[in-house]
């Protein structure tokens, strides 16, 4: 952690994990740069992240995420997706299908395909699972 740089309160790691609360780019950053924050926010992920049922175990949970390096993979390849918090706004098409995921420096990473042949890279707290299209009667 940086010299003067305060954690994230937990109660916001919690609210990011509920997906009630966004982060800005300071808390991105230092999420990505603390290991005590990305810690408890691993925790409150593994427990309380939409789709776990309640306390996970290692292996498969409910809807397919798994928990490998004590962290828990929100996502896998051909989910499809949406960008989420501030950064939505930089997509015309916010739908996407999940093509790898990737474990470095401590977290998660997500490549996603986009509709319009555009091709990013997310943090788990940047996505949400595409609600399904409803079903004709």
């Amino acid at each position: 952690m940086r010299h003067g740089t305060r954690h994230i309160e937990p109660l916001k790691l919690l609210g990011a994990v509920e997906g009630r609360v966004e982060f800005n780019e300071n808390e991105r950053e230092h999420l990505k740069d603390c290991e005590e924050c990305s810690r408890v926010f691993a925790a409150f992920e593994n427990h309380f992240a939409e789709g776990t049922g309640g306390s996970a175990k290692s292996g498969t949970s409910g809807r397919g995420s798994e928990i490998e390096y004590g962290r828990l993979r929100r996502f896998k390849e051909g989910d499809r997706v949406c960008v989420i918090g501030p950064i939505a706004e930089n997509y015309f098409r916010v739908l996407g299908i999940v093509r790898a995921v990737t474990f470095a420096g401590n977290v998660y990473r997500y490549v996603v395909d986009f509709e319009d042949s555009r091709t990013d890279t997310f943090f788990g707290f940047e996505l949400r699972l595409a609600q399904k299209p409803p079903v004709a009667p």
